[in-house]
């Protein structure tokens, strides 16, 4: 006889396992249901992966490698996995042969994506290859420089997407990358006010003249060799300050790179400059003061239009489990758990393993209101003690674990053999959560922190939903706003799009909703807004002009909604 038999009495034996039958049946449903609209969504009309017609790697303007490692980071990071691919978008294909004018809006997760359609939307004629001006709607600058910057095509345009998928490292970074390679030569940040504490000691309006460039140097003996080379000059001085503003180059070295201000200073003369630019920092009511002024933009300017959601506001999406009672350990220690499980390395996957985690927490839930619930019961049954309870979860563990082979991402499992005891030490974990824990987490769900297409990305990196921004480690401000905050910013991106003396050449749109930017609660009303925004301003923008990326966290739809049918 089993000792299940001896635990339980047969009536919740037979309630234990109708709850897992319903469970793993509604799973697999689900799964079936996703990877039909997944597959259904892989359009046949678009393009696969093609080279960008260019010169080999010979070229005097190719990358000079030089031997310096970096421990710190991925400078010689070995994939694991496939090169990332991605299909050419249908409307760039299409547009330079269509009659009536149509402008392309991407909407994209992480902001590092955007990339695929510059560059991919400059191959096929619809964005020109240099000398664009990028208009940056955002809460955050994004102009740091690349943390490997000897992966990025320097002064010259990518060749192919295994190059642009190399500048894909942070989604703060790829402007900078994208100006490098003369995509971009000037480059203006329009701030919210929520964000004008970080600008305590800025004019409303800064501009710089940056370049960059090489630095021959003539050794004595051997021949000459270059080294990149960087210089900024800051044409707004700070109050008090008088006299021509200068310029500040960096030389570059193994353990310092030009780009951050951290090698050597040089003279400008020796800095001969590839690329010349000009970076502006604006605050949203100055731009559209400049704007109603009529000579901050030319009507001849190339332009680029990027919005991200995160303008209207920033949260840390991991305080909803801190407030439940869920320390920062607990919530690592479980990411690290489930990363262990499952290692996702297809977006296409992603919401499936999310619907499984969600399966497995409606398990625990309903295991323990069914064994244990001395509250409420009427039977007055008595609870288990630990021991009893946790091998009474044991036995569902092969159940469970059969639904994955069943729903196809048993490919998934990162290690097969010792997945049902990863499997266990999950559910051991979940089952001393409290109600509001577990609710909790299934509002986050588990994600990817990265999509694959991303330099940084690792399979194992299924973790808790909860984005990058967390207590003690915040990568930027927060501020979550009100209803009357988003209807005001909202005016002021109308008005100033409206300003706009040029139409630009494409718009992109991220939502910054897997980075834990962007508020979940505000998420659908905020995305509606930009939207209505932009179709109002722009007749060329109509339901055909959408292109939703297929790395978006939780599909076009978006990830608040996985979970409303």
């Amino acid at each position: 006889m089993q000792w299940t038999a001896v635990l339980f009495p047969r009536r919740l034996q037979l309630k234990l396992l109708l709850l897992l039958v319903v469970a793993v049946t509604c799973f697999l449903i689900s799964a079936v249901f996703l990877h039909r609209e997944l597959y259904r969504s892989q359009s046949p009309a678009e393009i696969h992966l093609q080279e960008f017609p260019g010169d080999d790697d010979s070229d005097e303007n190719s990358n000079e490698k030089r031997n310096h490692e970096d421990e710190d980071f991925l400078l010689h990071l070995e994939r694991s996995w496939k090169e990332p691919e991605w299909k050419v978008a249908e409307i760039l294909r299409l547009l330079p042969t269509m009659k009536k004018p149509l402008l392309p809006v991407f909407l994209v997760e992480e902001h590092h994506e955007v990339l695929k359609y510059w560059f991919d939307g400059a191959e096929t004629g619809v964005i020109p290859k240099s000398g664009n001006t990028l208009f940056h709607i955002d809460g955050h600058a994004d102009s740091a420089p690349p943390r490997d910057p000897w992966s990025v095509p320097w002064f010259r345009l990518p060749r192919n997407h295994s190059e642009v998928a190399n500048m894909m490292q942070s989604n703060d970074v790829f402007i900078a990358g994208a100006a490098l390679t003369g995509l971009i030569n000037r480059y203006i940040w329009v701030w919210p006010d929520w964000d004008r504490a970080e600008h305590k000691e800025e004019r409303d309006h800064e501009i710089m003249d940056v370049k960059a460039g090489w630095r021959t140097y003539y050794p004595e003996k051997g021949k000459p060799f270059r080294r990149l080379c960087a210089c900024e000059k800051q044409r707004t001085r700070p109050q008090g300050e008088e006299g021509e503003p200068e310029w500040n180059c960096w030389d570059d070295k193994p353990e310092a790179s030009a780009l951050t201000g951290g090698g050597p200073m040089v003279q400008s003369l020796q800095c001969k400059a590839e690329f010349t630019g000009v970076v502006e920092h604006v605050h949203e009511s100055k731009a559209v003061e400049l704007l109603q002024q009529g000579d901050w933009i030319r009507k001849d300017e190339k332009l680029m239009l990027d919005i991200d959601e995160d303008y209207y506001g920033c949260e840390s999406s991991v305080m909803p489990l801190i407030n439940s009672g869920m320390s920062l350990p607990e919530i690592n220690k479980l990411s690290a758990l489930i990363g262990k499980l499952l290692c996702v390395n297809e977006v296409r996957y992603e919401l499936i393993a999310d619907k499984f985690f969600q399966v497995v927490l409606r398990i625990v839930e309903d295991f323990r209101s069914s064994v244990c619930n001395a509250k409420s019961s009427k039977s007055r049954q008595k609870c288990l003690s630990d021991f009893e309870s946790d091998q009474a979860l044991i036995q569902l563990i092969p159940t469970i674990y059969s639904s994955l082979e069943q729903a196809d991402i048993e490919g998934q499992v990162c290690d097969a053999g010792a997945a049902e005891v990863m499997l266990q030490v999950i559910m051991r974990s979940l089952y001393k959560l409290t109600e509001a824990q577990i609710n909790t987490l299934k509002y986050v769900g588990a994600c990817l922190a990265t999509a694959p297409t991303s330099f940084t990305f690792q399979p194992e990196s299924l973790h808790v939903c909860h984005g990058f921004n967390v207590p003690g480690d915040m990568a930027v401000s927060v501020h979550v706003p009100t209803v009357e905050e988003n209807k005001i910013r909202t005016e002021i991106l109308k008005k100033t799009l409206t300003l706009l003396p040029t139409r630009p050449s494409v718009v992109t749109i991220c939502r910054s909703m897997r980075d834990g930017y962007t508020p979940w609660a505000f998420f659908d009303s905020i995305e509606k807004d930009v939207v209505d925004t932009l179709k109002s301003v722009y007749p060329d923008v109509t339901e055909n002009s959408f292109h939703f990326d297929e790395n978006l966290l939780g599909g076009e739809k978006g990830w608040p909604s996985r979970n409303k049918n």
